[in-house]
C-alpha cells in the first residue's frame, strides 16, 4: 500500500477524513467529498386498525467517497488492495469547527475510477461499515 507524497493541502474544505489501516491513522489529503447514509432507520409500524407504532430497523453505513489526484501523485491509499485483501479500516470524517464521525469496523465495497486527458486520476471508492460513533465538540 503506498503512502501519498507532494500533495500539501486537502482538497475539501468542508471537512478533514483520517484513515486507520495497517500502515496506521494518517489524514487523507485526496479525498475530495463523500456522501455517507445509513442503511437502517426508522418506520411506520401499521396494522389493520393504522398506525401502531415505530421500527428501528438494524443496519449499517454506506460511504461513498470522492478521490482526486494528479498523476504526478502517489495514491494515498491502495484502495483496491484492501478490497481485495478484506482488510478492516476505520474511517474518519472531522467537520469543520464541529463534530467527528467515526466510522468503525469498514471495508471497502468498490473502487471505480477514471481520467482526463492530463492523467488526472478521479476514484470512486464505496465503503461499507458496521459501526457509526458520533463525537461532539467541547462546549
Amino acid at each position: 500500500m503506498a503512502q501519498g507524497t507532494d500533495n500539501p493541502a486537502p482538497i475539501s474544505d468542508g471537512a478533514t477524513y483520517y484513515i486507520t489501516d495497517p500502515l496506521g491513522r494518517r489524514q487523507l489529503r485526496q479525498v475530495e467529498s463523500h456522501n455517507a447514509n445509513p442503511e437502517g432507520g426508522l418506520a411506520v409500524v401499521t396494522g389493520p386498525s393504522g398506525i401502531i407504532g415505530r421500527n428501528r430497523s438494524a443496519g449499517g453505513h454506506a460511504i461513498t467517497l470522492t478521490v482526486r489526484h494528479a498523476r504526478t501523485v502517489r495514491d494515498e491509499v491502495a484502495w483496491d488492495v484492501l478490497q481485495e485483501q478484506d482488510i478492516d479500516i476505520v474511517f474518519e470524517i472531522q467537520f469543520r469547527g464541529g463534530m467527528r464521525l467515526i466510522y468503525r469496523k469498514c471495508g471497502v465495497s468498490t473502487v471505480s475510477n477514471s481520467a482526463d486527458n492530463s492523467g488526472n486520476v478521479t476514484f470512486e471508492v464505496a465503503l461499507v461499515a458496521e459501526k457509526k460513533s458520533t463525537v461532539q465538540p467541547d462546549a
